[in-house]
């Protein structure tokens, strides 16, 4: 239930306690993993794991490319309600989002997770996250 008072959204959880939050209010900050750009080194067959938070209620799906498909495999996995660690701060708040990043071959590339509205073609999507992956056969 949201219900607008002064310029101010109110509404219920579902633990009957109410909150608040004011347009006004600055928007909290990205997570860690959405503000910065990564390097890392894998074997081949390692997995790196990467969560990231999706808008999906706002609209954007949260997707990925690399730059050299052959040397890694990318694969999401939506996290369920019941299984993320904390309830969205707000209604329409962002979900997490695992993606697996499984190395397959020696090489370089590059994972850039970004936002976009595929449907709207003139949406500039939101990059998220950029990670250079070197696989050597040692991982180092």
């Amino acid at each position: 239930m949201i219900i607008l008072t002064l310029g101010s959204t109110v509404f219920w959880n579902s633990t009957g306690e109410t909150r608040a939050q004011s347009p006004a209010s600055p928007s909290p900050a990205l997570p860690k993993t959405m503000d910065k750009d990564e390097s890392i080194t894998l074997k081949p067959g390692e997995v790196h794991e990467v969560t990231l938070q999706s808008r999906g209620a706002a609209g954007l799906q949260l997707l990925y490319r690399t730059s050299t498909d052959s040397v890694v495999e990318v694969k999401r996995k939506d996290v369920s309600p019941g299984d993320a660690k904390q309830i969205p701060p707000n209604i329409g708040g962002a979900i997490p989002v695992i993606f697996t990043i499984k190395a397959l071959k020696p090489g370089d590339t590059r994972v850039t997770f970004y936002e976009t509205r595929p449907w709207d073609k003139s949406f500039k999507e939101i990059i998220g996250k950029k990670i250079s992956i070197k696989v050597t056969a040692d991982g180092r």
